[in-house]
């Protein structure tokens, strides 16, 4: 709640007695821990701590292999998350390498279509965007947006996460005539969505 109205002091403290819970309930190395964890590096990165949510996810991670195997869906989403943060602080190369391991356990353990492998898809493209690799940039967004339209319709918010960053694709690469036509795709569902 507190972390949603920006108040990060109240939503810290809040995140920090959870992950005590949790711990004290059920061992520092259980399964679940990873997800107080996840919640206070995202908290961290949010407010641009991105070193200690660095920790934290790294923390998460070694949990979730620990305990499911590194071939886990959940272990998929912590790389994933510590890619973000990767992203973030502009490392690059560990990024990719994230994204990419956690793409290749989505793909082997979930079904083609599943909307997670997406998400990861489009982090990936946002990643070569970032490092100016447009090519590779705009294949990992039209191979999120078929999964996303297969998967969820047309109309829902992620889909227009996934436009809105084809969008700031074709504007960073100067073409703002389509940059303008994604944008305001993205808008359209959003509107419909929100109302």
């Amino acid at each position: 709640m507190y972390h949603g109205q920006a108040k990060y002091a109240e939503a810290q403290a809040n995140y920090e007695r959870a992950l005590q819970i949790h711990e004290d309930a059920l061992g520092t190395n259980h399964p679940s821990v990873a997800y107080p964890l996840n919640n206070l590096a995202e908290l961290h990165q949010e407010i641009g701590n991105y070193s200690e949510a660095e920790i934290l996810q790294k923390r998460a991670l070694q949990i979730r292999e620990d305990i499911l195997g590194v071939n886990h869906p959940l272990v998929a989403s912590s790389l994933k998350n510590l890619a973000t943060t990767y992203t973030s602080q502009g490392n690059y190369a560990e990024a990719l390498v994230g994204y990419q391991r956690a793409l290749k356990i989505q793909e082997t353990v979930l079904k083609t279509n599943h909307p997670n492998i997406a998400i990861t898809l489009s982090a990936l493209a946002r990643l070569h965007r970032l490092q100016g690799n447009y090519t590779e940039a705009l294949d990992y967004y039209e191979k999120a947006l078929e999964i996303q339209k297969k998967s969820l319709g047309d109309d829902y918010s992620d889909i227009a996460k996934t436009i809105n960053g084809l969008g700031l694709l074709y504007k960073a690469q100067g073409n703002y005539p389509q940059a303008m036509i994604q944008f305001e795709q993205a808008l359209s569902i959003y509107t419909n969505r929100l109302g």
